[in-house]
């Protein structure tokens, strides 16, 4: 049961209860026969009667057909009644011709049916101490009772019992997906060569035979020593300029790691 279907329920016995009870009193307004007012006495008889089925019924229908929610009926039923009762009885007492403020301060007469001595059932009256006590007690006990932490820690003190769900409806938010390692790609490496690789590389890349031969007799064997020689030591090794050393530099180094793309 949502929370605001419970808080409903809960607000909607006392609602029936007290209107019935206000109808009844509209209802013997201007009479003074005695038959007539008897007769009003034991509608209200009756309707005392009703009014406690309506708060038992309910509770024994839940309790055989809906028993892993009967926890959460319970406590909406109790607190609703605690809280919404008051509220109802001021409700009801305006509706029906009379001043709240007044009822409250003079009591409610004929209130409870008791059995008197004699056997017959005759009203107790109700006096503004005990009402008043009453009507406060029973607002800050149903104001604590339908707390929706009071609530959830109720029904979940029964194992089948759900959790409350609250207004704010809980939002399942999706796992995060784990994160997926990204494999790590090795630059390019240089490829070592010997010096017939080296000769044949340069031979490739159309470099005359005298500055082949220079570079390698400056003791520069392989293709990684050739890339790692800077434009101005190769100029002067090889006696080319220093733009025409940079240009053979950068194409050896795209042939070995590129492949001449």
């Amino acid at each position: 049961m949502r929370y605001a279907h419970g808080i409903m329920f809960g607000a909607l016995l006392p609602g029936i209860i007290f209107m019935g009870c206000a109808f009844i009193k509209v209802a013997g307004f201007g009479i003074t026969d005695p038959a007539a007012l008897q007769a009003i006495w034991n509608a209200y008889l009756a309707w005392f009667g009703i009014s406690i089925a309506v708060i038992v019924v309910p509770l024994i229908i839940a309790w055989f057909r809906y028993r892993e929610q009967f926890r959460e009926i319970l406590i909406y039923e109790v607190g609703g009644l605690a809280f919404f009762s008051p509220l109802w009885f001021i409700f009801a007492t305006d509706v029906s011709g009379d001043s709240w403020v007044d009822v409250l301060l003079t009591g409610v007469h004929n209130a409870l049916p008791f059995l008197g001595p004699s056997g017959s059932i005759q009203g107790v009256n109700i006096g503004p101490i005990v009402l008043i006590p009453s009507i406060v007690i029973a607002l800050a006990l149903g104001l604590y009772m339908l707390r929706p932490a009071f609530i959830e820690s109720f029904v979940s003190g029964s194992a089948t019992a759900p959790a409350l769900r609250d207004l704010s409806a809980t939002v399942e938010r999706p796992a995060a997906a784990p994160e997926e390692e990204i494999p790590k790609v090795p630059p390019p490496e240089l490829e070592t060569r010997t010096e017939d690789e080296l000769r044949a590389l340069l031979t490739e890349l159309g470099t005359a035979p005298n500055i082949i031969e220079a570079i390698i007799a400056a003791g520069i064997k392989t293709s990684t020593d050739l890339v790692a020689t800077s434009p101005e030591q190769l100029a002067q090794i090889t006696g080319m300029t220093q733009q025409d050393a940079a240009n053979l530099n950068a194409l050896v180094q795209k042939k070995l790691w590129f492949g001449g793309i």
